[in-house]
């Protein structure tokens, strides 16, 4: 007895269910972190006019940079505080969904897998009744071609073989429907017989041996770059 798949007698009203405890106010958030609108605006706005030219002005800068990281962290800290409860619920929600989603994956996936590999056995045996067919038909046409040749006629041509297509889509019923999507690929099975052209250089590759001290790389410029980085404690 084949397994049947009824969902119709599946729970409809998924809607109705509670989505959290408490309800989330966007507007609410925005208002604790509006505080600091103004004053991040006037620290970028002399952030963009200010002129490091000297050693006072250097350090002025570094000063300068330092607050902003400190606000920042300020910010951050707050909307991690603000945001940790939602995304326990959301990612408990999803862990908890995701039993369910796996195994539906896998059902939709094992069966995908099986209508492969009948539709394929199914062309096979297609092609093989085509090759036998076309095999058959040039062989009546060689028969009637050497007949023709003994009366001195023209011999009569045998029509081109045509086998009918297998449907390239399946439909049990309405509103569900499955089809054959054809695509070549392929697979390397010998990296050192791959042309040059078809490869292409490894950055993760490159960067851990720079990282490793390698300063000469045919066909890669490596060079120091200087960047700054602001401590607040």
């Amino acid at each position: 007895m084949g397994l049947k798949y009824d969902f119709d007698e599946a729970p409809q009203e998924i809607s109705s269910l509670p989505a959290t405890t408490e309800t989330l106010d966007v507007q609410s958030a925005k208002m604790r972190f509006y505080q600091y609108d103004q004053e991040i605006d006037r620290m970028l706005k002399e952030a963009q006019a200010f002129k490091v030219s000297d050693e006072p002005s250097n350090k002025l800068a570094v000063t300068m940079g330092t607050q902003a990281k400190k606000l920042y962290n300020t910010i951050e800290a707050q909307r991690k505080e603000v945001t940790e409860a939602p995304n326990t619920f959301v990612k408990g929600v999803n862990n908890f969904c995701k039993e369910f989603t796996k195994r539906l994956k896998d059902i939709e996936t094992t069966l995908k897998g099986k209508i492969s590999t009948y539709q394929y056995q199914e062309e096979m045996k297609r092609r093989e009744a085509e090759r036998k067919a076309k095999a058959e038909a040039e062989k009546l046409q060689a028969k009637l071609d050497k007949e023709a040749k003994k009366r001195g006629v023209e011999a009569p041509r045998v029509a081109d073989v045509t086998m009918p297509k297998a449907e390239s889509v399946t439909r049990p019923d309405e509103g569900s429907r499955a089809f054959q999507k054809k695509r070549w690929t392929f697979e390397i099975t010998n990296e050192a017989e791959v042309p040059r052209e078809y490869c292409k250089p490894d950055p993760s590759a490159i960067r851990q041996a720079v990282t490793m001290g390698m300063r000469e790389i045919p066909g890669v410029r490596i060079f120091e770059e200087a960047s700054t980085v602001f401590r607040t404690s």
